[in-house]
């Protein structure tokens, strides 16, 4: 008989390996060392079963080894078995971590805190080499990307000459060009004009692509806008006004904005906002009636009746409309108004304003009536130099658009704010604020002495308002003067004339050149400092260069307008005139 001397099982005279556990004889023992060979396998069985229960920390240390072919096929069913809960005993967990070839008939129950603990460790070996190698490959594909031949820019190209927008557009003059760079990819806008036949001037947007090797022209037309009208009182070169383009950083559009000038004494103008894409084709975004256009820090404010402001926000053009009792900025002085039980636009404080030259105010109406009717432009809003008072509600003195006023010389300016309706009759509103430009500083009032002479609330005059003209003609006869003044109806009788409603006949005011008019304590003769004494007022006059060539000083006293002229900026008045506000 012998024995394995491996595992010590009993084996024919004629087997070469051991039908237990495989190992090859090499030699026969007699059955006499059988006992011997038992107790050694014995021994190192139980130093077999140590080592086993260390093996997986044995397997961290080692996990960057490459294990052959069946330790790896051993090792991935000891882990599916663990993740799938399956009993496994010490010797296969011995044999499968090890790779050999032991006796696996002999089962030890593992405890679940082993099998815990080798399932954790597997998971973790796991997720050590998940992060390894996305490491790896992002360390590959950081060098690989840095290695890589990095894509040439776009070059800026040149400014387009006449003669080159000549042969693209044939008949076609440029009035503008500015050039764009939406995400890498440069384009050219150009603002072009022809005027071929008399009373069809036309403008146009295109865009433009520029190549170098280009054969005969470098220049190619990748997007045209439709014409636009312009008028023709207006040379070709100013048929395109306002003209910005909002080309931010990052941004897949552009924004062109530009007017369409027109004649006229309203200052309107068409005005367009033209979006372009990364391919430099372009589409209108918003279109209207502007007055003016201005580039602010990241937008382009179009004045309209209020204000519409046009970014580029995202890839996107963002449009935000702004009433007009809104318009101004935070630091214009607000002067607030409203509208009284008759109609009338009146301040809500006073009527006369004071302000540093270059001082922006605006109006601002005072309640939520007044401001509807001054956003939908039912209160018209005028403004005059008062060079020629009292003011005119014409398309001349009219502010279409926008709302606020920077006023930088020095001197007296009116503001008329209009709520027309069809049953108001006047032919000569007076001014809602007069805006004193200067050093900003309302004048004190002067203290009055004994001999002061009092203000008085009255007008002394022949007839008073109301009077009718019949009784005038009554009174003076065949008036001396029959015509108009300043937009009003002027009946004159010598040196005393008066104002006269054209639908009742009545008086509405006076114009007087004798002594015989006293207005609230001032008349004709006095200079305009002992006017100033009487009124409590600091006014200096002004030069009327338009009209008589007269020194105007200009009042406003309980409800009327009115004005003291005089020859000399010092010397008494030779004239005065008034009519009641309204």
């Amino acid at each position: 008989m012998k024995y394995c001397k491996k595992c010590g099982n009993q084996l024919s005279s004629e087997l070469k390996f051991c039908t237990k556990c495989g190992t090859t004889i090499t030699s026969i023992e007699q059955s006499n060392s059988a006992s011997s060979d038992l107790k050694k396998y014995s021994d190192e069985k139980e130093h077999k079963s140590t080592v086993s229960e260390k093996t997986p920390n044995i397997f961290i240390e080692q996990g960057n080894n490459t294990p052959s072919a069946s330790k790896k096929d051993s090792n991935e069913k000891v882990h599916k078995s663990i993740l799938s809960g399956e009993e496994l005993d010490s010797t296969s967990i011995e044999s499968r971590v090890k790779g050999s070839t032991e006796p696996t008939n002999r089962k030890k129950k593992v405890p679940k805190w082993v099998i815990g603990v080798v399932a954790a460790v597997i998971l973790s070996i796991a997720g050590i080499a998940g992060v390894m190698s996305m490491n790896d490959s992002g360390e590959k594909k950081v060098k690989v990307a840095a290695t890589e031949p990095k894509e040439a820019a776009e070059t800026k190209p040149p400014n387009i000459t006449q003669e080159d927008v000549t042969a693209l557009f044939p008949d076609w003059q440029m009035i503008k060009q500015e050039m764009v760079n939406i995400n890498g990819t440069f384009y050219t806008v150009l603002a072009i004009a022809k005027n071929e036949i008399e009373f069809e001037e036309t403008v146009k947007i295109a865009v433009i692509d520029y190549t170098s090797k280009g054969k005969d022209n470098p220049w190619s037309s990748v997007w045209e806008s439709e014409e636009y009208f312009a008028d023709p009182m207006i040379d070709i070169e100013s048929y395109i006004g306002d003209f910005y383009v909002l080309n931010p950083d990052n941004n897949a559009v552009a924004l062109v904005v530009f007017n369409v000038m027109h004649g006229g004494s309203a200052q309107t103008y068409d005005t367009f906002a033209i979006q372009l894409d990364e391919g430099g084709t372009g589409e209108v975004a918003w279109s209207g009636g502007g007055s003016y256009i201005e580039e602010k820090e990241n937008y382009i404010e179009v004045m309209v009746h209020g204000a519409v402001h046009l970014a580029v926000e995202k890839d996107k053009v963002k449009i935000t409309e702004i009433p007009r009792s809104e318009v101004g900025s935070d630091n214009a002085l607000k002067v607030e108004f409203t509208l009284n039980s008759d109609g009338l636009v009146v301040p809500t404080l006073d009527e006369e304003i004071y302000v540093k030259a270059g001082q922006p105010l605006t109006f601002v109406p005072a309640d939520d009536k007044t401001k509807n009717l001054f956003d939908e432009g039912d209160i018209s809003l005028y403004y005059n130099s008062m060079d020629n008072a009292p003011i005119s509600t014409a398309n001349v003195n009219l502010v279409y658009a926008g709302n606020e006023f920077t006023l930088k010389d020095e001197g007296s300016f009116g503001f008329l704010l209009d709520y027309y309706t069809e049953d108001k009759n006047y032919n000569t509103p007076p001014y809602t604020f007069i805006v004193h430009v200067g050093d900003g500083v309302k004048p004190a009032q002067s203290e009055k002495t004994e001999d002061a002479p009092s203000v008085s609330s009255e007008i002394e005059a022949p007839f008073p308002i109301g009077a009718p003209l019949s009784e005038l003609k009554a009174h003076y006869g065949k008036p001396s003067y029959d015509g108009y003044y300043s937009g009003g109806r002027l009946i004159s009788f010598d040196k005393e004339g008066y104002f006269i409603d054209e639908l009742d006949e009545t008086v509405i005011g006076y114009y007087f050149t004798a002594p015989t008019l006293s207005i609230f304590g001032a008349t004709v003769g006095m200079t305009g400092e002992e006017i100033n004494s009487i009124y409590s007022e600091t006014i200096e006059p002004y030069l009327d260069e338009t009209g008589s060539e007269n020194y105007v000083h200009n009042y406003s006293k309980n409800g009327y307008k009115v004005f003291f002229h005089s020859k000399e900026e010092d010397g008494p008045t030779s004239s005065v005139w008034l009519v009641k506000e309204y």
